[in-house]
């Protein structure tokens, strides 16, 4: 864990203090219970294999150009805090982009609506699991995304199951596709094309304390290397561009602005390709429109709610409970008129 204010490692994170910075390391929360304020970096659920039937978009060949810089179209770093929905947020801030590029207005949209959905669907609502970047895109799916102030993000509420009215308000962004790429390749291509590719990865903590420090992502020492393919977390994070000459990806992370160069950081490419689960980056768009890209069939929408489990179930039942309700209410207001 790290420093919620400073990102330097922790070497005890039951301290009431980081050594660093002396920030306050935990937060009363209700009935006098202690939450850790500590940064996470194991929220994201490693996929130990693609699942089953979901699209692969691979960029039609063409000739990327030597950079490519997406911040501009990027909604303001969010800060995930101590919950571990990094997931959640690096696919909510890829929606928030899409809606910057196509011009509408900007629309903060609820990070933590989606953590609990997501959680839902591994019957983990009561727990700070973390998620699969398909979990998250699954719940995206069945259940939307309702604006930021319909269900703020306060760590307090993180179990708290949203009422009716802001899953009334939930954008779910029908027409859009969710599609995973391969490799390095396939994330340049769609970087190429205007679209930002979600990250999984499994780093040391060291190498996040000293991007937070330098803006710039070091390789891990030759004793602390670790193997994506037997890893159980990670961390997910946002590619926003690249630079060919540099051999670097750019990075937005969700622990706010102070981190690296506001918000974001540079990754070497080979690091990306040596740490992360490449096999488990997504994006979203108007991909099957795109003739710059060859979408594998099924639809995304689809696939992607088949990545969760039991998820038309329970979206089926939501609308029931909902038609229930309202049955009831008009059977009372006949009741009470004697209509």
């Amino acid at each position: 864990m790290l420093c919620p204010e400073c990102f330097t490692v922790l070497p005890d994170p039951t301290s009431e203090a980081c050594p660093r910075c002396a920030a306050a390391l935990w937060r009363v929360a209700g009935l006098g219970a202690r939450q850790s304020r500590a940064r996470r970096t194991d929220g994201l659920i490693a996929a130990k294999a693609p699942p089953r039937d979901t699209p692969v978009a691979t960029p039609v060949a063409g000739n990327a150009p030597p950079s490519v810089d997406l911040r501009p179209y990027c909604s303001p770093v969010e800060d995930q805090q101590s919950l571990g929905s990094c997931a959640s947020c690096a696919v909510v801030g890829a929606l928030e982009f899409l809606q910057i590029k196509q011009g509408k207005p900007p629309v903060d949209r609820s990070r933590l609506f989606v953590y609990f959905n997501a959680r839902k669907l591994r019957n983990a609502v009561g727990e700070d699991s973390g998620n699969t970047t398909a979990e998250v895109i699954a719940s995206v799916v069945a259940f939307g995304v309702p604006p930021e102030q319909e269900w703020p993000y306060r760590i307090e509420d993180f179990n708290r199951e949203p009422p009716r009215r802001v899953y009334d308000s939930a954008w779910t962004a029908q027409g859009h596709d969710f599609a995973r790429v391969v490799g390095a390749d396939g994330v340049i291509g769609a970087l190429a094309q205007g679209l930002p590719v979600s990250l999984a990865i499994n780093l040391p903590q060291r190498c996040y304390e000293e991007a937070a420090r330098t803006g710039r992502f070091p390789d891990p020492r030759g004793d602390e290397n670790l193997d994506p393919s037997t890893a159980e977390s990670g961390h997910c994070m946002l590619i926003v561009g690249y630079d060919r000459n540099r051999g670097t990806f750019l990075i937005r992370n969700s622990w706010g602005a102070k981190w690296g160069q506001g918000g974001y950081a540079e990754m070497p490419i080979r690091l990306a390709e040596q740490q992360g689960f490449l096999a488990d980056s997504w994006i979203v768009g108007h991909l099957d429109r795109n003739p710059s890209f060859h979408l594998v069939p099924p639809p995304a929408h689809g696939a992607a709610a088949a990545t969760g489990p039991g998820i038309a179930e329970m979206r089926d039942r939501l609308r029931a409970e909902i038609s229930r309700d309202v049955r009831d209410a008009v059977r009372r207001i006949k009741d009470n008129f004697q209509l």
